[in-house]
């Protein structure tokens, strides 16, 4: 998108010699987002705006905390109404505030909110992206489905969650990655900067303590790995900003994902960019990811239908499993790793094709109420 001497957002690479879109604003309503407390949580939706915004739309945010009160939701409802009746306000603060044209709900509590403030209108359309394992199970499953079912259209981020509700392959649009920010990095130089023993070995294991990551089976997998191996050690990645993790990974000789449910993580995808290892429980969109790359290992469950893992005794899952299986990805990491072949198996994610491919979206959404102009 460019902006033109009038200030309005047109599509990037149209011919200026004819009439050109401008796009109208969107509101994203979310419940989460990065703080200074927790700096990576939700930061795939606030990377997805920046995405969207330096394409040049105009994306306006009504972020919903959920986490720290459920009765924010109620609130929330308000504030949506609120936001949606003022409009976007102009960058420049010079003249009228412009009414947003589309509403893009993250999760499915965020899409009920925005559902019973009225967000959904016949010419302001609405798109829930759905992101974990609310689909999967609990009380928010049903849910899901019901969102899905009342807005007007549903993305997931993996072909598990497609099916699981009753989706086509065209609601697939996963979360992007920064291909700049993770690239390959020399380990020691790595271990150097972070204070670490370049002698040891390690396992990386990122994200939050939560009971579906189950960081317990992967430090019971690590210690039976050092058992066998000695000089090998879990590292364990978490609250740390974004721009913190790719050093992490990169001292590090693979990656083990211990998920019971996962919709596509996006640390997969970051560790085979850097040309990592993987080792992964069946979750997502991995299988696929990995399928083929040396040194990578899918272990239990059934990725296409999300089936989730047990509690970790699976024959096909368990610790003893994944210790063999990490066993063989760091051999590998030794004789380079999955190499540059696991880089290009993420180039699609790549965030700006990822932003680009949500505003096709939002331009077949919106339809009419894409305006045209002769720029000046």
């Amino acid at each position: 998108m460019i902006a033109t001497s009038r200030g309005a957002l047109v599509a990037a690479g149209a011919d200026r010699s004819a009439e050109q879109r401008i796009f109208p604003p969107i509101l994203v309503v979310t419940n989460m987002w990065p703080s200074a407390a927790d700096p990576g949580f939700g930061v795939f939706v606030a990377q997805q705006v920046a995405a969207l915004r330096a394409l040049g739309l105009p994306v306006a945010v009504c972020f919903i905390d959920g986490r720290a009160d459920r009765l924010n939701y109620l609130w929330g409802i308000r504030r949506i109404r609120a936001q949606l009746r003022r409009g976007l306000p102009p960058a420049d603060g010079d003249g009228p505030a412009q009414p947003f044209q589309l509403v893009h709900a993250h999760y499915v509590l965020s899409g009920m909110a925005s559902l019973l403030a009225g967000a959904r209108r016949p010419a302001r359309p609405l798109l829930v992206t759905h992101h974990g394992i609310e689909v999967f199970e609990g009380w928010q499953a049903p849910m899901a489905r019901l969102v899905s079912r009342l807005a007007d259209r549903s993305l997931v981020i993996s072909p598990a969650m497609a099916v699981r509700l009753g989706l086509g392959a065209e609601a697939v649009l996963p979360c992007g990655i920064d291909l700049q920010r993770f690239q390959p990095r020399d380990r020691v130089a790595a271990c150097r900067a972070l204070g670490l023993d370049a002698a040891r070995r390690r396992v990386a294991w990122v994200g939050a303590d939560r009971p579906e990551k189950r960081l317990g089976l992967a430090r019971e997998a690590a210690g039976l790995l050092a058992a066998r191996r000695p000089g090998v050690d879990l590292h364990e990645v978490s609250g740390l900003p974004p721009e913190a993790v790719p050093a992490h990974l990169a001292a590090c000789d693979a990656l083990l994902v211990t998920s019971t449910r996962e919709g596509g993580p996006l640390v997969v995808k970051e560790a085979l960019a850097m040309q990592l290892p993987v080792v992964s429980t069946a979750v997502g969109d991995v299988a696929a990811l990995l399928d083929g790359l040396p040194g990578c290992a899918v272990v239990g469950g059934d990725a296409e239908s999300g089936e989730s893992m047990d509690d970790g005794d699976r024959a096909t899952g368990g610790p003893q499993h994944l210790a063999a299986r990490l066993a063989r990805a760091l051999d590998h990491a030794l004789d380079g790793g999955p190499g540059a072949a696991a880089r290009d198996r993420v180039q699609p994610f790549d965030q700006e094709r990822i932003a680009r491919r949500l505003f096709a979206i939002y331009a077949e959404m919106c339809g009419t109420a894409v305006r045209r102009v002769n720029p000046s």
